[in-house]
């Protein structure tokens, strides 16, 4: 038995030399992404410590802002989201609700309230119902929340100074998890954070390059000129992209926040981030050519990607040649505890050589773009999970919805319907 143990032991190496050269160019990889990472984290830092937040408008000369709210099965939430809005300081301002509940739920509760309630005969989706609700709206300034958004009373206000820049077309708020005494509420929230510190980076070239849709602010006019909302997935993404085509500025206060409800079960997670994969892959060949030429792009993302990509193409080369070096020895009926022992030490010797890197880069980037998201030192525990459990979880539910999307972008080509309203949940 010592033999066959030692067999295996020359055999291994024997065919590992040809690939461990591969070793110290994984581990330089991920000390370059962890470089990078805190190199885009301190741009973000650079701009925030020197933005200067412009002053609100001086009272009785505020641009009229109308606030529409999405709305869709949403009885429970909304009245709450209608009261945040009549609690603003803000004074010129009215609500706008389209609905897209199959019955009178909605309507019903709003009718305690002095807004506009648009109800649709059928399901339409979000973006064909917002573009229904700002049809031959005179105002100056469009405020969209969902109906399940919460905000507070200076919160339009500090959106719409940001508009006395004539370049800004947009203006997007940070967004925080309002039901977030669950775990996976926490974990929603970390990921904000982690999406908004990225947000930040961009600002330092000038403007963000999207935003998500609950709680952004956007020139009526701009709107106006880029053609409304695209009847697409994620119609947030999209209307980013184009109001960045037309030469407009998306700006980021990161003082104001909106709260939203986020999913409560595994099931509603999967649909949400499964469809802003698919959607966000439609909304970005709408746009590629756009951010193509983006500083956000090439400096803050495209240099990431790569070396992320290489990193992973070399762990699965390397795990593939490690199977391939076993099979031989896949038949062996017998081997005393000692030289298995061994043999697994061998091959987890192998394995961290490329895994230990990786996985050090990967903790390093969700930590340093996610910590502002921690409330408490309580909170920490979570730190675990959060890294190796949710944000894992997360990208291959992304993945597999930029999969789908291409699968029927290939199938369908340009007769695709990008607006599936059963794939639209909030």
């Amino acid at each position: 038995m010592i033999g066959i143990i030692e067999d295996v032991i020359v055999y291994m190496i024997t065919y590992f030399s040809a690939a461990y050269w591969l070793a110290p160019v994984s581990f330089v990889i991920a000390v370059l992404i962890m470089s990078y990472t805190l190199f885009i984290w301190g741009l973000g830092w650079a701009w925030e410590r020197r933005v200067a937040y412009p002053k609100p408008y001086p009272e009785g000369k505020e641009p009229k802002v109308t606030v529409v709210i999405a709305s869709y099965k949403s009885a429970d939430t909304i009245g709450e989201t209608i009261e945040s809005v009549l609690k603003s300081k803000y004074e010129n301002k009215e609500i706008i609700v389209v609905d897209d509940t199959p019955n009178n739920s909605v309507a019903d509760v709003c009718k305690s309230f002095d807004v506009r309630v648009i109800h649709n005969k059928k399901r339409e989706g979000k973006a064909r119902s917002l573009n229904k609700a700002i049809k031959n709206v005179k105002t100056d300034l469009f405020l969209f929340l969902d109906s399940d958004s919460i905000i507070d009373d200076k919160f339009i206000g500090n959106l719409a100074a940001w508009f006395r820049d004539g370049k800004v077309g947009a203006a997007s708020p940070r967004f925080d998890t309002k039901n977030r005494d669950s775990t996976l509420g926490r974990f929603t929230s970390f990921e904000s954070s982690f999406w908004f510190t990225l947000a930040r980076s961009h600002m330092y070239f000038g403007s963000m390059i999207s935003f998500r849709g609950c709680g952004v602010m956007v020139r009526a006019s701009a709107l106006e000129n880029v053609g409304g909302w695209d009847e697409t997935l994620v119609e947030d993404m999209a209307l980013a992209g184009k109001l960045l085509a037309h030469g407009y500025v998306i700006a980021h206060d990161p003082r104001t926040t909106v709260y939203t409800e986020e999913p409560e079960t595994l099931k509603s997670f999967y649909r949400q981030r499964f469809r802003w994969g698919k959607g966000g892959l439609f909304a970005f060949l709408r746009n590629k050519r756009v951010y193509a030429r983006l500083k956000q792009v090439i400096i803050g993302m495209v240099p990431h990607a790569l070396m992320v990509f290489m990193l992973l193409s070399l762990i699965l080369y390397h795990s593939a040649f490690t199977i391939y070096t076993l099979i031989p020895f896949s038949a062996l009926s017998y081997l005393s505890f000692e030289s298995t022992v061994k043999l697994l030490l061998l091959i987890g010797l192998f394995f961290s050589v490329y895994w230990v890197p990786a996985t050090l880069a990967g903790i390093t980037h969700t930590i340093v773009f996610s910590i502002r998201g921690f409330r408490s030192t309580k909170e920490l525990a979570l730190l675990v999970p959060y890294v190796l459990i949710y944000m894992p979880l997360l990208f291959i539910i992304y993945a597999a919805g930029i999969l789908a999307g291409m699968k029927d972008r290939i199938k369908y080509g340009r007769n695709l319907n990008e607006l599936n309203v059963n794939e639209w949940k909030k």
